[in-house]
């Protein structure tokens, strides 16, 4: 069974690397995957592989049943782009304006379709029913796994796993680790109201720029005074807008922050402590204050039971070492995927070579080597076969 997976890999890679190149060249933004929904579709008509669309008319969901019993295993890769104008200069660089994959998605998807291929070729290597899930959205607040798991397309499914790409290992790495990976997002938006006038008679204004710089530096405390320093929690104020003109003081000014954590309690924690300074401090300013928050996405916690499978499998590659994965303080709308069945995330690397430059996801530079494209089909085949 080794040497066949690897087999089946090696066969399998070159048309991947074509589809990757393809996906890449003609990316879409979240909910508007049209094209690259119908390209993934034709796939699944070729190959003879069930499938079913998502409400949204983007994405869909695929399976293949095996001969012999067993369980609903899903693996999920998301589809959609970033509105980024590309400037890497590969030959299979973006044709559209300002729209880029900028967070490897596109390997996430030629990577699934080749392990889809490989599975509907070698239909002995299913037992009971794998899913491939082709979500749109990812990159949207509230994300489109919400909306894949409300059309019920997880509800027979008894474990579920994915993968991200990091420029932050080679293509020869993979990373997992037990427990949270990714952390969860929460947004504030403040408005400090106050009443304007000329800048030269403050004393017949309320000012909210002094109001709103207080607030900005109060914020910072939630960190260093209401969290034990063994837990990681970010709050940040990122966005801060008022007034028109050097000579008049406005009638409000506007801010906007996210925060980042672990632990859905602490991020919880750090939106009331928001709200009790902000109304606080601006009490003090002779101010009011309208506040907004904003979920992003919830902490990403891997199941013990299915990471240690994940990790027992990637042990075996072939393509890649296996190392412990650092947690981020990105955000994955994978994590819901979690709250509703057991299942594990990994990291698939894709830098070139130790040597080679880290470029984040999210830079107009970006840009992952196909070598990934073996390592991850490698990855998702010996995951399967250690549930099984």
């Amino acid at each position: 069974m080794e040497d066949r997976i690897v087999q089946y890999v090696e066969a399998e890679y070159e048309a991947a690397v074509e589809r990757r190149h393809y996906i890449h060249r003609h990316p879409e933004l979240s909910y508007q995957e049209y094209k690259t929904t119908e390209y993934i579709e034709g796939f699944m008509k070729e190959w003879g592989i069930s499938y079913e669309r998502l409400a949204s008319g983007t994405g869909l969901v695929a399976f293949i049943e095996g001969e012999e019993p067993g369980k609903t295993i899903a693996f999920r890769c998301d589809i959609d782009a970033l509105p980024m104008q590309e400037e890497t200069n590969v030959p299979f660089r973006s044709v559209e304006k300002n729209i880029m994959h900028a967070c490897g998605h596109d390997m996430h998807t030629a990577n699934m379709l080749g392990f889809a291929h490989i599975l509907s070729l070698h239909k002995e290597l299913v037992k009971g029913k794998v899913k491939f899930i082709f979500q749109p959205a990812e990159e949207l607040f509230p994300g489109g796994s919400r909306k894949l798991i409300a059309e019920g397309f997880l509800d027979d499914v008894d474990v579920i796993y994915g993968l991200h790409v990091t420029p932050f290992r080679t293509y020869q790495e993979v990373s997992i680790r037990k427990g949270a990976i990714m952390s969860g997002s929460y947004v504030y938006r403040i408005r400090v109201k106050g009443k304007g006038g000329h800048g030269s008679n403050p004393s017949n204004t309320v000012d909210p720029v002094v109001a709103a710089s207080a607030v900005v530096m109060a914020l910072q405390t939630i960190v260093s005074r209401n969290a034990h320093p063994s837990e990681t929690l970010v709050v940040s104020t990122c966005m801060i807008h008022g007034g028109t003109k050097g000579n008049i003081i406005p009638d409000y000014v506007d801010l906007e922050g996210q925060i980042r954590s672990y632990s859905e309690e602490l991020g919880r924690m750090a939106l009331q402590r928001i709200r009790e300074i902000v109304e606080g401090v601006c009490a003090g300013y002779g101010c009011k204050t309208e506040i907004e928050f904003e979920d992003g996405y919830a902490p990403l916690i891997n199941e013990d039971t299915s990471a240690e499978t994940a990790e027992r499998a990637l042990q075996k590659m072939h393509y890649a070492t296996l190392n412990v994965m650092e947690p981020e303080l990105g955000s994955e709308d994978f994590s819901y995927y979690l709250y509703k069945t057991k299942g594990a995330f990994f990291h698939l690397g894709v830098r070139s070579s130790q040597e080679a430059p880290v470029i984040p996801p999210h830079s107009t530079h970006f840009l992952a080597d196909d070598r990934a494209l073996a390592t991850g089909m490698e990855a998702f085949l010996r995951i399967l076969l250690e549930e099984e």
